[in-house]
């Protein structure tokens, strides 16, 4: 969960850095109708949201559909609700309501269609010898597969693959103060676990201990393999991507991981390229030249992909595969590279955002950047019993091709 939090908070940075609003559900007020401002909202998004048509969404009519619950609200937690709701019928990772979270130290983990702790550091839990890799069974005693269902409807995603891994990362958040009662499966038995999200919580969050976090993490894992993790295409990615590169790129193999990278710039991921291609080829996003490095990587390149790879860094797979050069192995990708999306500002004083390009982008070799997952050449993914035992599935297949 620490990872997760530290990316959101840095997104977040950036985000109030381009001077947009980021406050809780609780604090919109009152000054201005519920009306009048999801008739603004709503009118902004039928004019300029670039994937209306796209995805056959009738704007009127889901204007419509949610002004009846609008005019009905009488609190900012049923209007904040209605607006998390409305952008998620948008069906776009990068189309939302931005709210403030509250957060609970723990994570959960996706794996067969069972949900696992992946870290657990809530004193709540710890205090109840609940630890990494118990299972969780319900939440509020709704069986947990059924309870990320239904809570899909409050996560905006441009596949359905991507909605459902990106409410497994947040059930331990929340965008209301409430209690949240989990079942978890222990080595001793079934325990119910009752935690409260409240600003008390989110301050729980581990403060920074100063160090700047790296985006990239790298290794040789044998005499002529080596392995690169990209976690971000934030801050300081492309020095320190460049950095490990001139260190390892004279392998004979190289393994780009980008499993949890949910992106950031698509300009640091377009650098990133040049040091992995062959010959010069266009920018799926910037439709600019790429052009290879006097030092490009000229070995066997394999990517490994994931549900939670998307934004700025699936465009950097895009390109790695339109070059040729580049095998993928893993899961399908969150499909959607962006499309530019641009930030607005509610007279209410909390900030959305949205593509609004004139036309959905295409890639130079006729891949569409929204709506659809890249499909690995190689699709795997991790069973319950190699999670237990800390295999980590797809890197070893991977390591199996190259051998």
């Amino acid at each position: 969960m620490k990872k997760i939090i530290a990316l959101l908070l840095l997104l977040l940075a950036e985000v109030t850095g381009y001077g947009q609003n980021y406050i809780y559900i609780k604090d919109i007020p009152a000054t201005v109708s519920f009306p009048d401002d999801f008739e603004e909202v709503s009118d902004n998004v039928n004019k300029k949201y670039t994937h209306l048509s796209a995805k056959n969404i009738n704007g009127d009519s889901l204007k419509a559909a949610y002004m009846t619950e609008v005019k009905a609200a009488k609190t900012n937690l049923e209007y904040g609700d209605i607006l998390i709701r409305y952008f998620s019928e948008l069906k776009n990772s990068h189309a939302s309501v931005i709210f403030k979270k509250y957060y609970i130290d723990c994570s959960a983990i996706l794996v067969e269609d069972r949900v696992f702790l992946s870290y657990a550091g809530d004193s709540t839990f710890i205090h109840n010898h609940i630890k990494a890799k118990d299972e969780i069974l319900k939440i509020n005693n709704i069986p947990v597969l059924a309870y990320i269902t239904n809570h899909a409807k409050y996560t905006s995603a441009s596949t359905a693959l991507h909605a459902k891994y990106l409410t497994v990362s947040g059930l331990f958040s929340s965008y209301y103060e409430e209690d949240r009662t989990f079942t978890i499966k222990t080595a001793t038995g079934e325990k119910d676990i009752t935690v409260h999200f409240e600003d008390k919580a989110a301050r729980q969050i581990p403060k920074s201990d100063g160090k700047v976090k790296s985006n990239v993490e790298s290794k040789m894992l044998n005499d002529s393999v080596a392995y690169i993790a990209i976690q971000s295409m934030t801050g300081n990615v492309v020095e320190e991507f460049t950095k490990a590169f001139d260190s390892l790129g004279k392998s004979s193999s190289l393994i780009i991981d980008l499993r949890r990278n949910q992106g950031g710039n698509s300009g640091y991921s377009e650098k990133i390229t040049e040091y992995l291609i062959s010959s010069r080829q266009k920018a799926c996003v910037s439709n600019r030249w790429l052009n290879p490095r006097d030092n490009h990587f000229q070995g066997k390149l394999f990517v490994l992909t994931s549900p939670y790879t998307v934004s700025a860094a699936e465009s950097l797979v895009i390109d790695l595969q339109e070059s040729g050069s580049a095998t993928l192995v893993g899961m399908p990708t969150a499909g959607d590279t962006g499309n530019q999306p641009r930030f607005y500002s509610s007279k209410m004083g909390y900030s959305y955002w949205f593509p609004s390009r004139s036309a959905p982008q295409v890639s130079p070799k006729g891949f569409p950047m929204e709506g659809k997952s890249i499909q690995p050449l190689y699709p795997v993914s991790r069973t319950v019993a190699e999670y237990l035992e800390d295999k980590d599935t797809i890197l070893n297949y991977a390591l199996t091709l190259i051998k």
